[in-house]
C-alpha cells in the first residue's frame, strides 16, 4: 500500500508539472522565428522622425486622424501582436492600469495598434476593460508605415492553426500573415518621436516608467 501511494504522489507531482497551456507553448515556439533577437531592435523608426500620418476609424467607429489629435495632445502609439498573444494582454493591461491615468493628466492620449480585424479588437477591449483607443489595421498599412511588420513563416502559421488552434487569418480576416514588432512610440504635439521602443523579442516589452518619463518631461 506505501508503494502504492508513493507511486502515485510521483505521478501527481511531476505529471501536473507538465506544461499543458497551449498560450504558453505556443509562445514559445513562436520565439524560435527569432533566436537572435536582441533587446533593442533595429526595427521602427527613430527619436527624432516624423511620425507618419494616420487617418482611419477606431474600433468603436469614431474617426481618428494623427495630426488633428496632435494638435491638442501628444500621442503614444503602442503596436502589439493580437489578442492571441498573452504578452500583449498583459502589457496592454498594465498600461491600462498604471499608465493611463498619468498619460491622461499629462495631456496625452493612448493608441494601441494590431492586425486584428475591429471584431476581434473588440471582444479584446471588453474582455480586459481596456479604456485606451484601439485602430485596427488588417492590411498592416500602418505597421508597414511605422516599419514594425513581421511576416510569422508559413510552416508557423499551419502549425499554430493545427496543434494550438491561433488562426491568424481568423484574427486579421487577411493571408498576408503579417503581425507587428512590439513597439512604442511618443509623438509630440509637432509630430516628432521623442521616445522610441521596438524590440523583435516579444518578451521584453517597454517599461511604463520610462514611457511615463517620456510623456510627463514634453
Amino acid at each position: 500500500m506505501k508503494i502504492f501511494f508513493l507511486i502515485l504522489s510521483c505521478f501527481l507531482i511531476f505529471g501536473c508539472s507538465k506544461k499543458t497551456e497551449v498560450g504558453s507553448d505556443a509562445e514559445l515556439e513562436l520565439n524560435e522565428v527569432k533566436p537572435e533577437a536582441h533587446e533593442v531592435s533595429d526595427r521602427g523608426l527613430g527619436v527624432g522622425a516624423k511620425a507618419p500620418q494616420i487617418s482611419t476609424t477606431d474600433i468603436d467607429g469614431k474617426s481618428f486622424d494623427l495630426n488633428q489629435t496632435l494638435s491638442a495632445s501628444p500621442v503614444i502609439l503602442v503596436f502589439y501582436r493580437g489578442g492571441w498573444c498573452p504578452y500583449c494582454s498583459l502589457q496592454l493591461r498594465k498600461l491600462q492600469l498604471e499608465a493611463l491615468p498619468r498619460i491622461k493628466n499629462a495631456g496625452g492620449k493612448l493608441v494601441a495598434i494590431s492586425v486584428d480585424k475591429p471584431g476581434r479588437a473588440v471582444e479584446m477591449k471588453k474582455k480586459e476593460n481596456l479604456g485606451m483607443t484601439l485602430l485596427s489595421d488588417p492590411r498592416a498599412k500602418i505597421l508597414k508605415a511605422y516599419d514594425v511588420d513581421f511576416k510569422v513563416p508559413d510552416d508557423l502559421v499551419e502549425k499554430y492553426i493545427k496543434k494550438y488552434k491561433i488562426d491568424l487569418e481568423a484574427h486579421s480576416g487577411e493571408k498576408h500573415h503579417i503581425i507587428a514588432v512590439p513597439a512604442v512610440y511618443v509623438i509630440n504635439k509637432s509630430g516628432e518621436l521623442t521616445f522610441s521602443y521596438v524590440n523583435e523579442n516579444y518578451k521584453v516589452r517597454a517599461q511604463v516608467e520610462d514611457i511615463l518619463k517620456a510623456v510627463e518631461s514634453l
